[in-house]
């Protein structure tokens, strides 16, 4: 459905849940972030929301596109106040969309039918990652960041899960759609579930165009490769692996460059590393409109995590023109699409092998990535949102 096609129709109302909600939104929580400033900025859809934000960060914001409803008070007081605020609304609204499954946010909505018809996602959360199908070493970092993750899916976490989604889908609701970010969620994550594909609307990666973009080109220099890696410096991110490739290359005597955006603190294990401590340079938090400054004076953006459901700055890096260098996995490839070059998940020596090859022919990579740049824009995300509400509001 595109936005000529909504203006048709009679206008949409939508109850949105949100976990988070934030001027300068990050990661998972980008997404729908990004839809509401799409609305906002876009008059003429035909569409609104009555959005419940249980957390926020930075000032409370107020918007003529949509009514913002901020709730105060503890975890279970946020869920049940939500809850409350959308019983009393239910009647002028056409759907409820939540955007977190499973989180505590969404129990209410689990136990109670407020007889309106229900998209969930795509914030789909970890407990509901295929554990089972990780390698040894990825299973070694999450027990390492989240010791009773794991224990607890083994034991109940993939039973009581997949009761809640068939419970809300049988007995609820007249019908549930869920949103998915790849179709890896999709397929390894959903169905494993019981969710039938059928069920699913894959959504299109993007991200807004008029920040992400690409800039005024670098002169790149041609024996010394520059990287840009966004985010904390923890194992599940794999900014240790990539700190031991870029030392093995620099043993070598070929440098590499990288910027880490998200913290100005050199971790402690960085200096044991033999890499030369300038060949990092840590800017610190970096709010997200300031990226693509980032994005566009390097040669590559790396993404070395051990696992992600998406990757949102990675879009970001692609809509900019940026190729990718990645841990391969079907969710990266999916979003990369031809973009990017993938090393074994937690191999630094295949890390720093597929970075060398990477800058052999970094011009060419460069050329294939800003020639598609322009596929990652927020507006097709949009408008497959807007085609999921209108078919399972019966429109």
């Amino acid at each position: 459905m595109t936005t000529d096609s909504t203006q048709s129709t009679d206008e949409l109302k939508v109850g949105l849940v949100m976990t988070t909600y934030s001027p300068d939104p990050t990661g998972q929580h980008a997404r729908m972030n990004d839809v509401l400033r799409y609305v906002r900025r876009n008059s003429s859809v035909n569409i609104s929301f009555e959005v419940f934000v249980l957390s926020w960060k930075g000032q409370k914001e107020a918007s003529d596109a949509y009514t913002i409803h901020y709730q105060e008070g503890g975890k279970v007081i946020r869920a049940v106040t939500s809850l409350s605020g959308l019983l009393k609304c239910r009647s002028d609204l056409d759907l409820v969309h939540l955007i977190a499954f499973p989180t505590w946010v969404g129990f209410p909505l689990e136990l109670v039918n407020i007889g309106k018809p229900l998209v969930v996602g795509p914030n789909i959360g970890g407990r509901m990652f295929p554990w089972s199908s990780f390698d040894e070493p990825t299973r070694e970092v999450v027990k390492a960041e989240k010791p009773g993750l794991l224990r607890r899916w083994r034991w109940y976490g993939e039973l009581i899960e997949r009761f809640k989604l068939r419970f809300a889908r049988s007995r609820l609701y007249p019908s549930v759609r869920f949103l998915a970010f790849s179709e890896w969620v999709q397929d390894e994550v959903l169905a494993r579930r019981g969710v039938p594909t059928d069920d699913v609307t894959v959504l299109p990666s993007g991200v807004p165009t008029d920040i992400f973009r690409p800039g005024a080109q670098q002169v790149r220099d041609e024996e010394r490769l520059k990287l840009l890696f966004v985010g904390k410096p923890t194992r599940r991110k794999g900014m240790r692996l990539l700190a031991e490739a870029i030392a093995d290359l620099d043993q070598r005597g070929i440098r590499v460059d990288v910027l880490v955006a998200g913290t100005d603190n050199p971790p402690e294990w960085l200096s044991n590393l033999a890499v030369t401590e300038d060949r990092f340079e840590f800017l610190g938090r970096v709010p997200r409109a300031e990226l693509p400054t980032y994005y566009n004076a390097v040669d590559a953006y790396v993404c070395p995590s051990y696992y992600e459901m998406e990757s949102t700055t990675m879009i970001e890096a692609l809509a900019c023109g940026t190729p990718c260098i990645a841990t391969d996995g079907r969710a990266f490839r999916e979003v990369c699409d031809g973009n990017g070059i993938f090393f074994d998940r937690g191999d630094a020596d295949s890390l720093a092998e597929t970075i060398l090859e990477f800058r052999q022919e970094k011009d060419d990579w460069h050329k294939r990535a800003m020639a598609q740049s322009d596929r990652y824009d927020i507006e097709q995300t949009f408008e497959t949102i807007m085609d999921t509400y209108a078919a399972i509001a019966g429109r």
